[in-house]
């Protein structure tokens, strides 16, 4: 159960950052 934890938990950080970094990088070619 445990391994299964840190495998969501990695994926849902990847999964922010991904979007994060998009957003930013939209924002920057928007303006």
């Amino acid at each position: 159960m445990a391994d299964t934890a840190y495998v969501v938990l990695i994926l849902a950080g990847f999964v922010a950052c991904s979007l994060v970094l998009r957003a930013l990088r939209s924002d920057g070619e928007s303006r």
